[in-house]
């Protein structure tokens, strides 16, 4: 029987299966990776609007996520995440209202009252009785589109405090929409006489100021009407900020705060259980290679007074960075009791792309277990933040309607198991004395058995430039596995500036980093000067007395120029030093003040338990790691990873290096490789000839006996034998 025959029985019985009723969903089931939707313990399904069932696929969508996930979701909801019916992920991109801007001046108009009344309590006297104050005025008409009106008082009183309640209708018995407290206060001076109105309010509205002191005059404020931008009808939501750093400088409490990604705070508010303070506050964006840029200023204070009043939000422009720096200004006086600071977002959505018609969605999430995941739509992030500028809701454009969640239930594939449970085990033992450089390391307790290590600068100077010389080990010499996330993160590092020397009009500066070798992309210059036009090369060290030419152009700066660093690009080179060669013809070298660059630094994501292990680099020869783990890459890259505490790099004292070889016994051995290869050929030729000479002889024809002598030769020839006699 052929092999093809032998197959046929099994190959009938493949199709005969895919062909029964729900085959093709069940194998598209049993080959989809459920690892991921595991680590959420809770789900709900997205329903799409009713324009959903014509649109495109492909065409935006958003839903809004409500309280309950965000209570259980983390704060940077990387913990959230949408799937399809085929259990794969679906990108999205976490969507917050852009800040809105200052209300600007559109148009004001006068508010004539209908009606005015001061009344006070009935019994009391008119010199301590308290007062309130009423209008009823008319909203005027509209106004102009995608603007709402704001209701200014206006009074000469250097300070009062009045409570405010607006009421539809022009009686004191409708509705409240609008309450709160307007307020003057001097010794520095403090304000808000402004009410916003609501955009679809319309009609006569009532106005009534009552003070909670007994001895307030009547205020009688001018009423004027100005248009501002509307009050977003979007719920907020707050959002504690993890504070990373705190300290005191010059009158200053200064605090780092860290941004969770996609939380894109439009206010800071400031919590604090002091009754009375007045602090001036800056809010500035940090981190992420982005600078420092000012988002808001302010000043938060509270009153407790009758009334009271309070204003601790700091209205902020958009962030971009990974952390804020707020510094609030305390003078002589003790910083906030009980501080903390809570970024006020507006509800966030998530935008993703419709599915194909008859896919169904589920949004599965919270547990904290998860990673931030890295889609492709955060490209589409700028774009969609100018549109949303030229919108009045500051709201990014829908493409297709909205979407929304259903009943909140229990995921049914949860599994509170560690996610990489599978790959906790140790490997072979690995020699490391082979090793030139060591690591100890200590690895916290995981809930999904993965913990992160940030390599720094100086191991990737003692590794291989693939980093295949890595590894980590336990106390016993056995490996553990891992993977590694390359270009992670940026980190800028200072270049040690030497020179310059002079030769020929040039002059040469050489940029040491503070650990070699390095691979560098760029190279940020601060020059003194206020122009500057001259040509430069960048060399790269390669080592052994190598160098390479691997960038240059020209170093300019315009009289009026902002700012004195100046940015020179070349390709990725890993290289021991480098060197900036700036022609300076007859002029004096430029004034280099300093030298910085960044580079990628990658994440090593360990799958092991809480221990002490130690990292392993250095060794040339050693063949590059190849672990399981690595097939398993975006469940790794999923879920929450602990960070690893991490020792200084040190030299291995247990370091063996094999014993270098000289050229001369180099040369040696290979000498005696030839000899032999020459004499082991001339043994086999010889052994070949005496094989094949028997077989000579054997074909050879054989020679006739000759035939014994007649007497008469016999005679002739006296040295012819004697022919015997019988």
């Amino acid at each position: 029987m052929s092999r093809a025959a032998a197959f046929r029985p099994l190959l009938l019985l493949i199709a005969v299966l895919f062909a029964l009723p729900g085959a093709h969903e069940a194998f598209a089931q049993a080959s989809a990776t459920p690892e991921l939707a595991r680590l959420f313990p809770r789900e709900a399904s997205i329903f799409l609007d009713a324009d959903g069932d014509t649109a495109a696929a492909g065409s935006l969508a958003a839903v809004a996520l409500p309280t309950e996930v965000l209570k259980e979701a983390r704060s940077d909801l990387s913990d959230v995440r949408i799937f399809d019916s085929d259990g794969a992920e679906v990108p999205f991109l976490i969507e917050t209202a852009v800040p809105r801007p200052p209300p600007r001046l559109i148009e004001r108009r006068a508010a004539t009252p209908i009606e005015v009344r001061n009344v006070r309590p009935r019994g009391d006297k008119a010199s301590t009785g308290r007062r309130r104050e009423m209008f009823a005025v008319e909203i005027p008409s509209a106004p102009p589109k995608g603007l709402a009106w704001e209701l200014v008082l206006i009074t000469p009183a250097p300070r009062f405090v009045r409570r405010f309640e607006v009421r539809e209708g022009g009686s004191d018995k409708g509705p409240i929409f609008a309450e709160g407290s307007i307020f003057r206060l001097p010794s520095p001076l403090r304000e808000r006489t402004r009410i916003p109105l609501p955009e679809d309010v319309r009609g006569v509205i009532h106005i009534t100021l009552e003070p909670e002191d007994e001895d307030s005059a009547y205020l009688e404020p001018e009423l004027v009407f100005e248009t501002a931008l509307p009050v977003s009808s979007s719920p907020s939501v707050r959002v504690p900020l993890l504070e990373t750093a705190r300290v005191r400088l010059g009158g200053k409490t200064v605090i780092s705060l860290e941004r969770p990604r996609g939380i894109v705070p439009s206010a800071l508010r400031v919590e604090t259980p002091a009754d009375t303070f007045y602090r001036p506050i800056e809010v500035w964006d940090e981190g992420a290679g982005h600078g420092l840029d000012r988002l808001g200023r302010g000043v938060v204070f509270r009153v407790q007074a009758k009334p009271s009043a309070e204003s601790i939000e700091v209205p902020v422009d958009r962030a971009r960075g990974s952390s804020l720096r707020v510094e609030i200004e305390d003078a002589d006086s003790p910083p906030l009791a009980g501080l903390s600071l809570v970024a006020v977002v507006t509800q966030p959505s998530l935008l993703f792309a419709r599915p194909r018609a008859g896919s169904e969605l589920v949004l599965r999430f919270g547990g904290g277990r998860a990673h931030r995941p890295r889609y492709d739509l955060e490209g589409l992030r700028d774009a969609l933040d100018r549109g949303a500028r030229g919108n009045v809701g500051n709201r990014w454009p829908r493409r297709a309607g909205e979407a929304r969640l259903g009943e909140i239930r229990p995921n049914p594939v949860f599994d509170p198991a560690p996610a990489l449970g599978f790959a906790m085990r140790p490997g072979p033992a690995v020699e490391a004395g082979e090793y030139s450089h060591r690591m100890s390391l200590r690895a916290p307790a995981s809930a999904e058995g993965a913990v992160r290590l940030r390599l720094s600068p100086e191991v990737l100077a003692a590794a291989r430039s693939d980093l295949g010389d890595l590894r980590v080990v336990d106390g016993s010499g056995r490996q553990w596995p891992f993977l590694l996330e390359e270009g992670a993160a940026r980190e800028e590092i200072q270049l040690k500036i030497e020179g310059p020397r002079r030769d020929g009009g040039k002059s040469r500066y050489e940029l040491v980093p503070p650990a070699s070798p390095v691979a560098m992309d760029s190279i940020v210059l601060d020059i003194k000067a206020d122009y500057l036009d001259r040509t430069y090369q960048i060399v790269a060290e390669m080592g052994n007395g190598r160098s390479e030419v691997v960038g240059g152009g020209m170093l300019s700066r315009r009289p009026g120029s902002q700012g004195s660093w100046l940015e020179v690009l070349f390709p990725k080179t890993r290289a021991g030093s480098f060197a900036l060669i700036v022609d300076d013809g007859d002029d004096a070298p430029i004034d280099l003040k300093a030298a910085k660059s960044t580079i990628m630094v990658p994440d090593l994501f360990l799958a092991a338990p809480a221990g002490d292990y130690t990292l392993l680099v250095g060794q040339p020869a050693a063949p590059a790691a190849r672990y399981e783990l690595g097939r398993a890459r975006d469940l790794v890259l999923s879920v929450s990873a602990e960070p690893m505490e991490a020792g200084p790099l040190q030299k291995n004292p247990a370091f063996s290096p094999p014993p270098a070889e000289s050229k001369t016994e180099q040369y040696a051995l290979w000498a005696v490789l030839a000899i032999a290869a020459i004499a082991l050929s001339a043994l086999t030729l010889r052994l070949a000839r005496r094989e094949g000479a028997p077989d000579a002889q054997e074909n050879k024809p054989k020679e006739a006996k000759a035939a014994p002598p007649s007497p008469s030769q016999a005679k002739s020839d006296p040295a012819a034998p004697e022919p015997k006699q019988s």
